[in-house]
């Protein structure tokens, strides 16, 4: 699993992310900023200054929203912060498990294009068939 920062963005590699999973942290930009990660889950905060590798701490890795911003210092002074994905963490089958956020929208659009593509196909198959039963009562007039 990794956690990469990328044109001013944080993006998360996987689809599901365990409870105390291992997370490497990719990042472009140099070593000599310190960077930092905050999380936030509902009124529960966390902030860490990791190295190459971390893991979400148990404290915000709770059901809900978890936000996740990239803190960025030079000489302790704060100079950028850095959005990132959400990830949406729900209880399934007991264990924790957290999803980006933009993982299920993708999937709800493809529901949703599926649906549509599905409706469009009916309402032709109907116009269709109207479109004979108009053919048909005009002949007989």
């Amino acid at each position: 699993m990794e956690f990469k920062i990328e044109n001013n963005r944080g993006f998360w590699s996987q689809k599901t992310i365990v409870c105390n999973e291992m997370i490497t942290l990719v990042r472009n930009i140099d070593n000599k900023y310190e960077v930092y990660l905050c999380f936030k889950n509902g009124d529960k905060k966390a902030k860490i200054k990791p190295s190459c590798a971390f893991v979400i701490p148990s404290e915000v890795f709770i059901d809900g929203v978890l936000e996740t911003n990239v803190e960025v210092f030079f000489q302790g002074t704060i100079i950028k912060r850095i959005p990132c994905d959400r990830l949406i963490i729900q209880d399934t089958d007991n264990e924790l498990k957290a999803i980006p956020e933009v993982e299920i929208l993708k999937s709800t659009i493809s529901e949703h294009g599926n649906t549509i593509n599905y409706l469009n196909s009916k309402v032709k198959e109907l116009s269709n068939k109207l479109d004979f039963f108009i053919n048909l009562w005009k002949e007989e007039l």
